[in-house]
């Protein structure tokens, strides 16, 4: 090991740092407090035009959108993908530079990898291992993110299909947890004896189990009622993984893209929440998409704002993705509502969305310093919400 610390210097590993990581924004989103209500999410960057250049489309599509059936979400989950690989090349040339040792091996497998195929969660986990290793020149779990990767069979970085299952069944799911556990809000008015119960895994669960069986019920309707956020969840969704939590009842992250975590509540709750989680968390993922084409703000990073649903002040990263799943929300409850009129739950939980997307858009509208392309997106969240 010594050889290798005397090769070690800060300076080379910020020169050979990647200069555009795909995922350099995540851990900015997790700082800001990306997340709202009860629910959570905790970015792949690079200009506008080089990523719609690298993606071949033209200035006339409508990618910054919040209408589902405007965007390919295939296509974004390529290009999302495409650049995670890029990116985790970039960072094990850095290392193999600034600690002087030979990675051809590691980098021709990175090169082997297919952006078509829908990615593993496993594949960010190790990512951002390496990356936040790197950033710290923390050389010992440098080692030790590349010698995970060394390991991993490489079929294992890909999902064909969906995966269902409970959390923490799998080894890279333990630093995500852990990240949720410090870091994800805690609701004021639960019981203490319970604020620190956020995640649960469900250990009494077998395989069979999973999913639980009204969840099908929820897919099926969320493909009958909105053919284009369902094929948002098909493009973006590779693993749904459910945990037992009385105060965080979802999440995803673009630090373990595809991964949708939800909590399973009581049974006669489980259609309308499983319904409106799906259209949650799959309009965060498909809006970490999009903004990994061009951002759209410009707001500070440590500047907090009033927020649409909780009492206390939020950076308005957090509100923009607030807003823009509320919008989706919203949609697909006033469609439940259409196609069952007398569900009175429906429509009271439809009425509170309402009320938070429009407090929401409030906010938006006097206090978000949004880019050209954040100004095109947010023209469309009634539309989104209503037609």
């Amino acid at each position: 090991m010594n050889i290798y610390q005397n090769n070690l210097k800060n300076q080379e590993f910020e020169k050979e740092a990647p200069q555009n990581s795909c995922l350099e924004q995540a851990t900015i989103a997790d700082k800001q407090g990306a997340r709202e209500d009860k629910n959570s999410e905790v970015k792949l960057t690079q200009s506008k035009t080089d990523s719609l250049d690298c993606l071949g489309i033209t200035e006339q599509n409508t990618f910054f959108s919040a209408i589902p059936g405007q965007a390919d979400p295939f296509l974004l989950r390529n290009s999302y993908q495409n650049k995670l690989v890029k990116s985790f090349k970039a960072y094990l040339a850095g290392t193999a530079k600034a600690v002087n040792i030979d990675l051809s091996p590691q980098i021709e497998k990175i090169e082997q990898l297919y952006p078509e195929r829908p990615f593993s969660p496993l594949l960010y986990a190790r990512y951002v291992q390496l990356k936040d290793a790197y950033d710290k020149k923390d050389l010992q779990r440098i080692f030790d993110s590349i010698q995970l990767f060394n390991h991993d069979p490489i079929d294992d970085y890909y999902t064909d299909e969906r995966v269902y299952g409970g959390a923490l069944e799998k080894e890279w799911e333990r630093p995500f947890l852990q990240e949720i556990r410090e870091t994800s809000p805690l609701d004021p008015d639960i019981h203490p004896e319970k604020g620190s119960i956020k995640i649960l895994p469900l250990i009494d669960w077998k395989q069979a189990d999973f999913p639980p069986p009204l969840f099908f019920k929820s897919l099926d309707l969320l493909s009958k009622l909105d053919t284009w956020l369902y094929q948002e969840l098909e493009a973006y969704a590779s693993h749904v993984k459910f945990y037992s939590s009385h105060t965080l009842l979802s999440v995803t992250s673009p630090r373990y893209f595809g991964a949708i975590y939800m909590h399973v509540p009581e049974e006669k709750d489980q259609e309308l929440f499983y319904l409106e989680t799906l259209a949650h968390e799959t309009s965060h993922l498909h809006l970490f998409t999009i903004m990994d084409l061009n951002p759209l703000l410009q707001n500070g990073e440590n500047d907090l704002y009033v927020s649409p649903i909780r009492a206390d002040k939020r950076p308005m990263l957090g509100i923009v993705h607030a807003v823009f799943a509320l919008s989706r929300m919203v949609r697909i409850l006033r469609l439940y509502c259409e196609a069952f009129p007398t569900n009175t739950e429906a429509k009271e939980l439809l009425i509170k969305r309402e009320n938070g997307l429009k407090k929401g858009m409030t906010i938006i509208s006097s206090q978000a310093q949004l880019t050209q392309e954040g100004k095109e997106l947010f023209q469309t969240i009634e539309a989104c919400a209503y037609n």
